[in-house]
């Protein structure tokens, strides 16, 4: 991208296993809602995709099919379905799981060395 790392004060090295970190992240991610979507039976129906089409339509004040078009000229509407699933995923875990709050355990102190 043409950015001097060195300005950034990070090496080259450290930015490319800082990029890997993210990767095998960002695939692991992509792996673990696509298991929990076709376990549950999730999908992205084009209903889905239409009413998120309308909102981004309504919320830049362009129209719809305008939207629509300039997701498929982009190659982005497989990232749009990708995003939906996520966020079905997402939705669906929090509907069907509880989340509980627990206070963290004192520490233990560390025995006294004072000598009396």
């Amino acid at each position: 991208m043409g950015i001097d790392l060195s300005a950034l004060g990070q090496s080259t090295e450290g930015y490319l296993q800082n990029a890997r970190q993210n990767s095998e992240r960002m695939v692991k991610m992509g792996m673990l809602i696509n298991a929990i979507a076709e376990t549950e039976h999730l999908e992205v129906t084009d209903e889905d995709i239409n009413k998120e089409i309308d909102r981004q339509a309504e919320e830049s004040g362009r129209k719809p099919l305008a939207v629509r078009a300039r997701l498929e000229a982009e190659k982005r509407l497989d990232d749009l379905k990708e995003q939906l699933l996520g966020s079905k995923v997402e939705e669906f875990l929090m509907a069907n799981n509880s989340i509980q709050v627990v206070e963290p355990k004192p520490k233990a102190q560390a025995p006294s060395d004072s000598a009396e």
